[in-house]
């Protein structure tokens, strides 16, 4: 009777422990979270929330060897945990070892084959890490699937879509964002892209107008549009766009693109040159 006091007594104790790196952690103190489960795994060297919370930690501080090492300690002691397998798959993705994060997500997808998180997080490594673009819209469709309202996944499919110059797929995706999202300004730039690459000039014009709408000091935004405008023949309006673009980023690169732009422009179109 008193070893099984002693045990539940050790238990609720790890738990307080537990409890009080999660506040680190959500805080971002995570060196301070790491002490707290070390104390936890001294007290209790079998409890897997322990190696695991303690996991995410190292993951999140940047310590991506330390936080596999731990989830490989809680995979050991819970070996059907999903969860667990997912949390290694995106410490071996941040540590740039792309098969294990794609056998660990597949195994945690084995477990829990509703797992659309696992589903979306395999697609980016597919597209990303791997430049398997066909995998990797088959992962985010999936992902899709499972969560209907999966906004990430629609917006990383769009690109993928993109990418392949698939502009009409891409476009159906960035407006299903937009419907979910009204204020995404990702997804009205890319779909403004693809727009443009369509050669819908029009509709990527209005595209770029909601995005400065909602971040007046994007200058890709401002230079994008001006393009279109070249392309539609509104000179006047393309150069205010360069203008604009030049004035917020003078020395970047999309500053450096206006200018040639709009040099090229004024010598074409016989306006005077800037000064």
């Amino acid at each position: 009777m008193l070893s099984l006091l002693r045990l539940l007594r050790k238990k609720k104790n790890t738990g307080r422990l537990i409890a009080r790196g999660l506040s680190y952690a959500k805080g971002g103190l995570y060196t301070e979270a790491i002490k707290v489960y070390n104390q936890a795994i001294r007290q209790n060297p079998d409890d897997v929330n322990a190696y695991n919370n303690r996991g995410s930690a190292y993951e999140r501080a940047g310590d991506y060897h330390q936080a596999i090492a731990d989830y490989d300690k809680a995979i050991e002691l819970k070996p059907r945990d999903a969860e667990i397998y997912y949390n290694r798959g995106i410490a071996h993705g941040k540590a740039d070892q792309p098969e294990h994060a794609i056998a660990d997500f597949t195994k945690a997808i084995e477990l829990n084959p509703k797992f659309a998180d696992a589903y979306f997080n395999r697609a980016y490594i597919y597209d990303v890490l791997l430049q398997n673009p066909q995998r990797a819209i088959e992962d985010y469709t999936q992902a899709i699937k499972l969560k209907s309202k999966f906004t990430e996944a629609y917006h990383s499919r769009g690109v993928v879509y993109l990418g392949l110059e698939d502009y009409q797929h891409a476009i159906d995706d960035f407006t299903r964002v937009i419907r979910l999202s009204k204020q995404n300004a990702d997804a009205y730039f890319n779909r403004g892209l693809a727009y443009t690459a369509s050669g819908n000039y029009q509709q990527a014009i209005a595209d770029y107008t909601k995005l400065i709408e909602l971040n007046p000091r994007d200058a890709e935004a401002y230079y994008q549009r001006g393009a279109s405008h070249a392309e539609l023949g509104d000179y006047q309006q393309a150069r205010e766009d360069y203008q604009k673009a030049i004035a917020l980023h003078p020395e970047s690169e999309i500053g450096n693109l206006a200018k040639a732009k709009l040099k090229a422009l004024n010598l074409e179109q016989g306006f005077a040159p800037e000064t």
